[in-house]
């Protein structure tokens, strides 16, 4: 698995939510962590994620298995179904350092 970490490029928010599954007829709000069901808490500024990357209609996106916050010495599993673009709006995973 592969390690990125979440910056942005200008202000705006403190974090970004997670994304459902992007591959075609994947996708469910039946269950996953982004819909609010008990899943992982949505990666904020510098959070360091641990996933498989996937490249999905042109637009790579990572499959998060893992995530550590900034705020966190330790790696918390990821609830499945939590996934997030490379690039959104002022945001990018970057690789970690």
């Amino acid at each position: 698995m592969e390690v990125y970490t979440l910056e942005k490029n200008s202000p705006g928010c403190t974090g970004m939510f997670w994304r459902p599954d992007p591959r075609p007829g994947k996708s469910s709000r039946s269950g996953g962590c982004c819909f609010g069901l008990g899943g992982t808490d949505w990666p904020r500024d510098g959070a360091s994620l641990k996933g498989l990357v996937h490249e999905v209609n042109n637009e790579k996106w990572l499959e998060c298995k893992e995530i550590k916050q900034v705020y966190s010495s330790d790696w918390e599993k990821c609830t499945e179904g939590c996934w997030m673009p490379f690039k959104y709006s002022q945001y990018y995973l970057a690789p970690a350092k």
